[in-house]
C-alpha cells in the first residue's frame, strides 16, 4: 500500500487501533476480521459508536467465505470486505472507491471557500492538486496582483488548540527560510471557519517521485541528475536547519523540479505542514503519524525526539532509491512493518552491492546517513561533498567526446588493491570500439551503462566495495 501512495500506520490489536484512533484522524481502515483481544467485527461496532470514526471507510479482510459472517461484518458498519489471501489490487481498487465515496460525501477547502476571496487578501483560481495534508490552489494576491499557490489544510488535523499554535509557530519559521532550493512562504493565516491556510510561491513543474515514475522500467535517473538534486536538498536543509526547522517529511513527493523560468529549479516543499498532527511536545508517539514510514527514521517509531539528523535518515534513502534503484531495508514484497524493524535494526542492503561503480566517497555517506543511532549518522555537509565529487566525475565523464569508458575498479582504490596489475586510482579505461556497442551509438555519458570488463574484475570491485572498512579510501 505504501509503494501504491498510501500513508500507513499499522496497529496490532484492536484495543492499539482505537488508541491511536484518539489522537491521530485516518483517512480510512482495513480491518483484519481475527485480531487478539476483540475481533474485527466488534472494533468495526466500536468505531461506528464514535462521532468521528462514524462515517470513516472500512474494509475489512476476512479468510472467512462464509455468507453469515460477511453479512455480519457489513452489518457491522464494514464498507466492504476482501477475502484471504488477499489480491493487493482488489484491495485497492475497493479502497479508492470507498475513499472517493466517502471525501464526495464531506466539504472538501474548494467548496467551503467556493474558489472565492479568503482573508480579504487572496482569491483562489482553480485547484491545483491534494493530499495527505490539504487541498493546494492556485490564486493572486489581490493588491499586488502576484500569483501564489495557497494550501487549505484539512481540518481533521486542526480540532486541538495544541495543534493549531504548533502549527502557527512552525508555520512563522517557514515564512523566515529564505533558500532558492526550499519553496518560498510567503504568508499564514486561518479562514473565517477555522481552516489553517498557507500562502506559497507558485512553482510550475512537477515532482521528483512523478519524474522517476516516468522513467522506462529498470531505468535510473542520470547521475548528473541525482546530483543536482541531491546537492539542492542537502543546502535546503541546511539552511532550515539553521533556524531550527525540521522538515520531517523529506521524500520524492516532497521535491519539486521547478520549471517557472528558463532553467529547471530543485525545491523543498512543505516545510512547517508536517508539524500540524504534532503535539506540543515532540517526543510524544502523536509524532509517529507525521511523515511516510517508508522514508521514517528509527527514532520516529518510538518515543524520541525529531531531531535535524531525522531528516538526514529519510535524505538518505531517497539518495539510496535514486542511484540503486531499490530501497536500502526492503526486497520484493516486504511489508512495511518488516521494512519498519529493519530501520530500526539498522539492517540495510549496502549501497556498493548495487553499484559497485560509485565512489567509495559517496557509497560511505550515503550509507552513513542511514545509521539507526542519530546522532552517529554522516552529516549532511559530508553528504554534499561527496555528491559534488560524484558531479565531477560525471563532468568529466561527459567531456569525453570518443569511445566508451568501462569501470575498471571503484573509485578510490588504492593502487595496491588492484589485483589485475592496472595500476590506476579510481578509474577508467578507454576503449576505442567495442563488440556491444559502436561509438557513434554510444549513450550520454551521463546516462552510459557502466560495464565491467571481465566477470572477475566485477567479483573484486564488489568485494571491495562491501567490505571496505572506514579510514580505507
Amino acid at each position: 500500500l505504501t509503494k501504491r501512495g498510501f500513508e500507513v500506520i499499522c496497529a496490532a490489536s484492536g484495543a492499539e487501533a482505537l488508541q491511536r484512533l484518539e489522537r491521530i484522524a485516518f483517512d480510512g481502515m482495513i480491518v483484519d476480521q481475527m485480531m487478539p483481544g476483540m475481533t474485527g467485527i466488534e472494533l468495526v461496532r466500536h468505531l461506528r459508536a464514535a462521532p468521528n470514526t462514524a462515517t470513516m471507510p472500512i474494509v475489512m479482510v476476512t479468510a472467512v467465505t462464509q455468507t453469515e459472517t460477511l453479512t455480519s461484518a457489513l452489518e457491522a458498519g464494514a464498507d466492504d470486505y476482501v477475502t484471504k489471501p488477499v489480491n493487493m489490487d482488489a484491495l485497492v481498487a475497493r479502497l479508492n472507491a470507498r475513499l472517493h465515496t466517502a471525501t464526495a460525501k464531506r466539504p472538501t477547502p474548494s467548496t467551503s471557500a467556493e474558489l472565492g476571496i479568503i482573508d480579504s487578501r487572496y482569491e483562489l483560481l482553480g485547484k491545483i492538486g491534494a493530499g495527505g495534508f490539504g487541498t493546494v490552489f492556485s490564486a493572486r494576491h489581490i493588491e499586488l496582483q502576484r500569483p501564489v499557490a495557497i494550501k487549505l489544510l484539512h481540518t481533521r488535523h486542526c480540532s486541538d488548540p495544541e495543534v493549531v499554535e504548533n502549527f502557527r509557530q512552525e508555520g512563522v519559521k517557514a515564512c523566515q527560510l529564505s533558500h532558492p532550493n526550499a519553496v518560498a512562504v510567503h504568508d499564514l493565516g486561518f479562514t473565517h471557519d477555522g481552516t489553517p491556510f498557507l500562502v506559497m510561491e507558485l512553482l510550475r513543474g512537477h515532482t521528483l517521485a512523478e519524474r522517476v515514475s516516468a522513467l522506462p522500467r529498470g531505468s535510473l535517473l542520470s547521475g548528473a541528475e541525482v546530483c543536482e538534486i541531491g546537492i539542492s536538498v542537502c543546502d535546503a536543509l541546511e539552511a532550515a536547519h539553521e533556524i531550527g526547522l525540521v522538515h520531517r517529511d523529506v521524500k520524492p513527493d516532497n521535491v519539486f523540479l521547478d520549471r517557472s523560468n528558463a532553467t529547471k529549479t530543485v525545491k523543498v516543499i512543505d516545510f512547517g505542514i508536517a508539524t500540524l498532527l504534532d503535539r506540543s511536545n515532540l517526543s510524544t508517539e502523536a509524532d509517529f503519524g507525521i511523515g511516510t514510514p517508508w522514508y521514517m527514521a528509527p527514532e520516529r517509531f518510538g518515543r524520541e525526539p525529531t531531531l535535524p539528523q531525522t531528516d538526514v535518515f529519510s535524505l538518505g534513502v531517497m539518495l539510496y532509491e535514486l542511484l540503486a534503484g531499490s530501497h536500502p531495508f526492503a526486497v520484493a514484497g516486504t511489508p512495511t512493518i518488516g521494512v519498519a524493524r529493519a530501520m530500526v535494526k539498522g539492517k540495510s542492503v549496502h549501497l556498493g552491492t548495487h553499484r559497485p561503480d560509485l565512489p567509495y566517497g559517496l557509497i560511505t555517506a550515503v550509507m552513513g546517513m542511514l545509521h539507526a543511532v542519530p546522532l552517529e549518522r554522516a552529516a549532511l555537509k559530508t553528504a554534499r561533498a561527496a555528491l559534488v565529487m560524484y558531479s565531477a566525475i560525471t563532468k568529466e565523464r561527459a567531456s569525453e567526446k570518443k569511445g566508451i569508458f568501462a569501470i575498471t575498479s571503484p573509485i578510490g582504490r588504492r593502487p595496491s588493491d588492484d589485483r589485475h596489475g592496472q595500476g590506476r586510482t579510481g578509474a577508467t579505461r578507454r576503449l576505442r570500439s567495442s563488440p556491444h556497442i559502436t561509438p557513434a551509438k554510444a549513450p550520454a555519458a551521463d546516462e552510459m551503462t557502466l560495464s565491467m570488463p571481465d566477470p572477475e574484475s566485477q567479483r573484486h570491485a564488489i568485494a571491495n566495495a562491501t567490505t571496505a572498512r572506514p579510514g580505507e579510501e
